[in-house]
């Protein structure tokens, strides 16, 4: 139980779903409104590949994944993070489990309490994928597991992140990025799936 409860802490934390913000609040998580981006994530020596949407500049976002687990065979899962919720929507089993969004930082305007509690320190400017990302190091503790964590923020938003726990180390990249993309709605919203509150 242990083992599951850390792996899906590092799931959580390798998406970088920040805490989610009113669709009209004066602070916007991402520069941008929309985006739609391929994901590769290396962890314990797995790839694993989602597909990420975002909307109203961070408001809601999702992060779908489908892959082969042993003994359950195939299975499509999606992260969707509205209204400061985060729903852990398994489609296959049709079942969801609800908790409070994680908060962490915002990184397109971080604040000095934030640069304080993350000990947020800006290292370099690089490129992904074209873009000209702001490199940065903080550190999270997530469900009691420290993390020391290196961002490349594009306009906020994550391109390229390495994790260390100290036990796992986790990176993700964006393949394919495609800014102001028109979102499917249906990516977004709740399954009307048996709904389990996990504290």
């Amino acid at each position: 139980m242990k083992a599951k409860a850390l792996l899906t802490s590092i799931m959580m934390l390798a998406a970088v779903t920040l805490f989610a913000q009113e669709e009209n609040a004066p602070v916007k998580k991402y520069g941008f409104k929309s985006a739609i981006a391929k994901i590769n994530t290396q962890m314990l020596g797995r790839t694993i590949e989602s597909t990420a949407y975002v909307d109203n500049y961070g408001a809601q976002t999702s992060q779908v994944v489908e892959m082969n687990i042993p003994l359950k065979g195939d299975v499509k899962s999606a992260t969707i993070v509205r209204d400061g919720k985060s729903y852990t929507v398994n489609y296959t089993s049709k079942k969801i489990e609800v908790t409070d969004a994680v908060e962490q930082p915002n990184l397109l305007n971080p604040t000095d309490a934030d640069k304080e509690k993350y000990k947020i320190k800006e290292l370099a400017e690089d490129t992904v994928l074209g873009k000209t990302c702001v490199v940065y190091s903080l550190e999270s503790d997530y469900n009691g597991t420290p993390s020391t964590m290196t961002i490349w923020s594009y306009k906020g938003y994550p391109m390229k992140t390495e994790i260390d726990t100290g036990i796992l180390k986790v990176s993700t990249e964006v393949t394919a990025f495609e800014e102001n993309a028109d979102i499917p709605q249906d990516v977004l919203e709740i399954p009307d799936y048996k709904i389990k509150k996990k504290k």
